[in-house]
C-alpha cells in the first residue's frame, strides 16, 4: 500500500478513490485523518503491520501515527481477548505526553533524563552469551566500534561472572560505567589486539556514560515483555538524549528485547500482540548507519523482517525516503506519505517498484540517472506530487 495523503482538507470525490478494506473487518485497526474522517488508514493485526510514514515538518505525519495509536487502543476496547500492548518512542519530545494522562493506570511515561533505566539483561529463556554477543555488536555499531565487539563481548562476560559469583536468578548484570571501569583499570592487551582500539574503546565508552547519565546505569532495566504480560503501554521519552548514536543505542537495545526473546524461545504468533511507533527515525534507519550492521541487519530491520510472526508491529516515521536502508524500505508493507496542502494521489505499486530498483542501481555514483543522484523524497521521483 502506498498512499500520499495531505494534512489539509480533501475534496471527497478524490478521497471516495481510495480503496481501503472496510471498517468491520474483524482484524483491521482503522484509524481517519483528523481533517478528513474520509480519507481511512487501515493494517491488518494478523497480517505483517509494519509502516513508513513519510513526510517533512507541518504535513501531518505524526498526527497520522497518533492516530494510528489512538487505533489501537480502540482495538483494544472492542477485544479485550485480543490485547495490543502500544510502545511508543517519543524521539522528539512532547508528541505522545498526553496519553499516559488520557489514559490512566494502564500507561508508563518514562523520560531517559530521569525514569527510564535499561539493563544488558538477557530475555527470558535467552542465553546471557546470546544476549552479550548482540548487545555488544549493537553498541559496537552505533558507536563506530565495529572491530571492538569482541571486547566489549568478553568484558561484559567477565564482568557477568564477577557480579554474579553463584548461580542465582535473576542475574545482576554489568552497567556501562562497570563496562568503562574496566576498561580503564584492566590491561586491555589481553582482550584487544591493537592498542588504537583500546584508546578508542575508552574513548566512546566515556562518552556514552557521560551522555546517557543515569539511564544506562542499571543491573537490570526495564523489560517490554513484562509490559506485554501485564497488558501495560509505553511512553518513552528520548527527547534530547545526543548524539544521536547515543540515542540509536538506546532504540536498539529495546528492540532486540523484544525481538530476540521471541526468535531464540521460536515464538510463533498468528496476530500482533504489540505495536511499536517510533516517529524521527531518519539517522537510525539510513542505509549509512545499517551499514554498520552485519548483513546491513540492525534491530529495527529485523523487526521490520522478522515482526509478523513474532507478533510485533513497528511504524516508522521519517522526514526523507531517500536514505532510508534498501532493507527497510523493499521490506516495508505500508507506505504512507503526506504532503502539506496538496492534492490526494495513489501512485500505483509498479511504479514504486520502478522507483525502488532505480533508487538502488549499481554503479558509480555519477554515473546513475541525475534525478536519483539528488534523490530526498518520493517526490523527485514523482513529479506531479510537487
Amino acid at each position: 500500500m502506498l498512499l500520499l495523503l495531505q494534512a489539509g482538507p480533501i475534496p471527497q470525490a478524490q478521497a471516495r478513490r481510495l480503496s481501503t478494506p472496510k471498517r468491520g473487518s474483524p482484524d483491521l485497526v482503522v484509524g481517519h485523518l483528523v481533517e478528513d474522517p474520509n480519507v481511512p488508514l487501515g493494517m491488518s493485526v494478523s497480517g505483517a503491520l509494519n509502516a513508513l510514514f513519510g513526510g517533512r515538518t507541518g504535513s501531518g505525519k505524526t498526527t497520522a501515527m497518533r492516530v494510528t495509536g489512538r487505533d489501537v487502543l480502540r482495538w483494544n476496547e472492542e477485544h479485550p481477548d485480543r490485547w495490543i500492548t502500544l510502545i511508543i518512542l517519543d524521539r522528539k519530545g512532547g508528541d505522545y505526553a498526553d496519553l499516559p494522562q488520557v489514559a490512566g493506570q494502564t500507561w508508563l511515561h518514562l523520560g531517559a533524563h530521569e525514569t527510564l533505566h535499561l539493563g544488558l539483561q538477557q530475555p527470558a529463556g535467552v542465553p546471557p552469551r546470546v544476549a552479550i554477543n548482540r548487545a555488544s555488536e549493537i553498541i559496537a555499531a552505533r558507536a563506530n566500534l565495529k572491530f571492538s565487539a569482541t571486547v566489549l563481548a568478553n568484558m561484559m562476560e567477565l564482568l557477568l561472572w564477577a557480579l554474579n559469583p553463584q548461580a542465582q536468578e535473576p542475574l545482576l548484570w554489568p552497567t556501562l560505567a562497570n563496562i568503562l571501569e574496566l576498561a580503564r583499570i584492566a590491561p586491555l592487551h589481553l582482550l584487544a589486539e591493537k592498542s588504537d582500539y583500546e584508546r578508542s574503546l575508552v574513548q566512546r565508552l566515556e562518552g556514552l556514560v557521560q551522555s546517557s547519565g543515569t539511564m544506562f546505569q542499571a543491573h537490570r532495566g526495564l523489560e517490554l515483555e513484562r509490559l506485554v504480560a501485564e497488558r501495560k503501554h509505553a511512553v518513552l521519552d528520548l527527547c534530547a538524549l545526543s548524539p544521536a548514536w547515543v540515542r540509536a543505542i538506546a532504540t536498539d537495545l529495546l528492540f532486540n528485547q523484544l525481538l530476540l526473546g521471541r526468535q531464540y524461545r521460536y515464538q510463533r504468533c498468528d496476530a500482533i500482540d504489540c505495536v511499536i511507533i517510533a516517529d524521527e527515525m531518519d539517522q537510525d534507519i539510513s542505509e549509512e548507519w545499517e551499514a554498520a550492521f552485519e548483513d546491513n541487519l540492525s534491530p529495527t530491520a529485523q523487526l521490520v523482517k522478522q515482526g509478523r510472526e513474532a507478533g510485533i508491529g513497528i511504524c516508522l516515521g521519517v522526514s526523507a525516503v531517500g536514505p532510508v536502508a534498501q532493507m527497510i524500505l523493499t521490506s516495508i508493507n505500508h507506505h504512507f506519505f503526506f504532503g502539506k496542502k496538496r492534492p490526494l494521489y495513489r501512485i500505483p505499486a509498479d511504479a514504486l517498484d520502478d522507483f525502488l530498483n532505480r533508487r538502488y542501481e549499481t554503479g558509480p555514483q555519477q554515473q546513475r540517472p541525475p534525478r536519483f543522484k539528488r534523490l530526498a523524497t518520493v517526490e523527485d521521483y514523482f513529479p506531479h506530487l510537487r
